[in-house]
């Protein structure tokens, strides 16, 4: 189970270590797991290393909570062990992807950091602009509100990081000399 986005773990980060996590299950398996094989050699990560480490989070996040009247509701389908939508977009002339997004469930915490990542990504655009690259991937019922739930929880947490904490002594010693130093002046100009 993966903890929630509180713990601070950068994206590149978790995907990294669940990739190095899998290539360590694959070696240790004494049966071999066929989704397994195809990740790289021992020494290395590539690119489909790391699709598959998001791939494990997609599975993760669907397994949680979704029911049959969900699936028939949002047109839902299986392949390739996700589920995706079939939008009303079918017959557009857009790519694969963004014809039958992968479906992501609302208030789940992998949910949370594909948000948190592609607004990362997006060098902190607002909530439309994270949403609509989102969209060319993923799915979300209810996106834009759950985006805007994310993205403001982040920011509060980000505002309550940067804030000092204590309140700095005030030097009394030094007060009392700049004030006699004043004084002097005044006494000089007058």
């Amino acid at each position: 189970m993966v903890k929630g986005p509180e713990m601070g773990d950068k994206w590149t980060r978790l995907i990294r270590t669940t990739a190095w996590a899998l290539k360590f299950l694959n070696l240790i398996s004494k049966q071999r797991i066929p989704w397994l094989n195809t990740l790289s050699g021992k020494n290395r990560l590539n690119n489909d290393d790391y699709e598959l480490a998001i791939y494990v989070f997609i599975r993760q996040a669907q397994s949680e909570g979704i029911t049959e009247e969900g699936i028939i509701k949002w047109n839902l389908y299986y392949e390739k062990g996700v589920r995706k939508s079939k939008s009303r977009l079918e017959y557009a002339e857009l790519d694969k992807q963004s014809l039958h997004p992968i479906y992501l469930p609302r208030y789940n915490c992998i949910t949370e950091i594909f948000i948190q990542q592609q607004h990362e990504e997006m060098f902190h655009a607002g909530t439309a602009h994270t949403i609509s690259s989102l969209r060319k991937r993923f799915w979300i019922p209810k996106g834009r509100t759950e985006a805007k739930r994310v993205l403001n929880k982040w920011d509060v947490n980000d505002r309550r990081q940067n804030h000092l904490n204590y309140q700095p002594c005030l030097i009394i010693q030094q007060l009392e000399h700049d004030e006699h130093e004043h004084s002097q002046v005044l006494d000089w100009i007058i």
